[in-house]
């Protein structure tokens, strides 16, 4: 029966309720300001701010994309110059010619440690000796080599056999080297695998150090058909090593010749360890950044690729190798030194997303309620009809000191201290309209004076306040 009366009593509380309040629906007051100016002056900032979130945060940086870095694969080949000739892939004469490093006939150049050797004219895959893996490719300037025999033992089995040169080592440079002429086959593919284009599909650039376009790739499908269309596109994206070079960024420019990228100052001291040679001599490391982008394109398949080149700088780059002979009791050791041109892919790709495009859309609107509150404060404090609009854009319930004293003092049972009394003066109320026959009698006896009494004088009827009514509380009222 206990449980029975609290459902019961459960159920009598539920139905009590106002619903009406409980579930109600809360709204803020909308005060509309008759200013034409403070109307235009809204009206601007959000002119402004929409222009924004359209132009830039849409348009130029792609607001409805998700955003991923690319993935792609490489493939850079190398091709020697025209030996014979003596020019590169443009049909230039060799500048620095190879009078000034090659020392033997017809070049003749005078010997000078670590700028100048015997030349050898490399072809085919010796000029990418040996072959390297993943994105890059070597550039072989400069080999020396010696032949290793065993010391006092027989063969290769023998732990204790020491192994040591037999006669003199042999360096030679590679003729021409920088000429070579260098081709980066690419393609890109975002991480979520719905966008994979290739090299002959996209639209490119080159840019040097100074952040000047220095070559222009145009897509395929836009040349004419035929060999010679084809071979001008295949021309358009090969450069030689030299150029590369000459493009590439790097903190010490100041010790690299622009005529002659693999060369240091020809007057520099062979003895300074810090300069041990030229280029050519220690090699050096290229890396070559590609960095794509499609967010500011209107299909995703349209990806713009832009390529710069960077030296690392203060780097030498060499290969050691050991070539067995024929005999099982010899071998060459080889010290190979030359460019290693090393690829990565940068930059962003972008797909469209509803979901992203829908939380930046919210986030960029919310840049609207800046407008409302730049407003308002000059509206509020700035503009000379600030007290104008102050009370009419704001509601003030006034304090509430007084209502909890009085609380607290009707709980106690006290009389109220002097800081009531004090605010119970200034909230003054108006007394209900009384007849000219009733005045409040000035001789403080509390008697009510008709017309025709005893020649007291009459008082002039004023106001009954609250103060006045403390004050009377203990006297009787006429």
């Amino acid at each position: 029966r206990r449980d029975q009366k609290n459902v019961m009593g459960v159920v009598s509380f539920l139905r009590g309720l106002d619903y009406d309040r409980v579930i109600s629906y809360v709204t803020v007051k909308r005060v509309e300001v008759q200013d034409k100016w403070l109307g235009a002056a809204d009206l601007a900032l959000k002119a402004v701010i929409i222009a924004y979130i359209a132009v830039y945060v849409f348009i130029h940086e792609g607001g409805y994309l998700q955003i991923t870095s690319p993935q792609g694969v490489t493939r850079m080949t190398l091709h020697p110059p025209d030996y014979a000739k003596g020019v590169d892939y443009k049909g230039r004469p060799f500048d620095p010619p190879l009078s000034t490093y090659c020392e033997q006939a017809p070049y003749n150049a005078p010997h000078k440690e670590g700028f100048t050797a015997p030349c050898h004219f490399l072809h085919g895959a010796l000029l990418s000796y040996p072959p390297m893996m993943h994105s890059g490719i070597y550039l072989k300037t400069r080999q020396t080599s010696w032949n290793m025999v065993p010391d006092n033992c027989d063969d290769w089995t023998n732990a204790s056999c020491k192994w040591t040169n037999a006669g003199a080592p042999y360096t030679y440079f590679t003729g021409a080297a920088e000429f070579s002429t260098v081709y980066v086959d690419h393609q890109v593919l975002s991480p979520m695998g719905d966008l994979i284009v290739n090299l002959r599909y996209m639209k490119g650039t080159v840019t040097n150090c100074e952040g000047k376009i220095v070559r222009y790739f145009d897509k395929q499908e836009n040349m004419t058909d035929g060999a010679k269309a084809y071979a001008k596109f295949v021309r358009s994206r090969i450069w030689s090593v030299d150029e590369m070079m000459k493009w590439a960024c790097t903190n010490d420019t100041k010790k690299v010749s622009r005529r002659c990228p693999l060369c240091y100052d020809l007057n520099h001291d062979p003895k300074n360890i810090l300069e041990p040679g030229s280029m050519r001599q220690t090699g050096h490391v290229i890396v070559i950044a590609i960095s794509y982008d499609n967010t500011k394109r209107l299909h995703p398949q349209d990806v713009y690729f832009d390529i710069q080149a960077h030296k690392i700088t203060s780097t030498n780059f060499k290969i050691d190798l050991m070539e067995p002979f024929h005999e099982a009791k010899t071998y060459k050791a080889v010290n190979s030194h030359g460019i290693m041109m090393i690829v990565i892919q940068t930059g962003k790709l972008g797909v469209f997303h509803f979901p992203t495009m829908l939380v930046q859309l919210a986030s960029s609107l919310v840049l609207l309620a800046v407008s409302k509150t730049i407003i308002d404060l000059v509206a509020m404090y700035v503009i000379p009809d600030r007290k104008i609009y102050y009370p009419v854009m704001v509601d003030e319930t006034g304090s509430f000191t007084k209502k909890r004293a009085e609380r607290a003092l009707s709980r106690s049972g006290a009389g109220p201290p002097d800081d009531i009394l004090k605010l119970s003066l200034l909230e003054s109320v108006s007394p209900e309209p009384r007849s000219n026959n009733t005045s409040f009698a000035s001789n403080g006896a509390g008697r009510k004076s008709t017309n025709g009494t005893s020649g007291r004088q009459k008082s002039e009827p004023i106001p009954v306040t609250r103060m006045q009514s403390v004050e009377s509380s203990g006297k009787k009222k006429p």
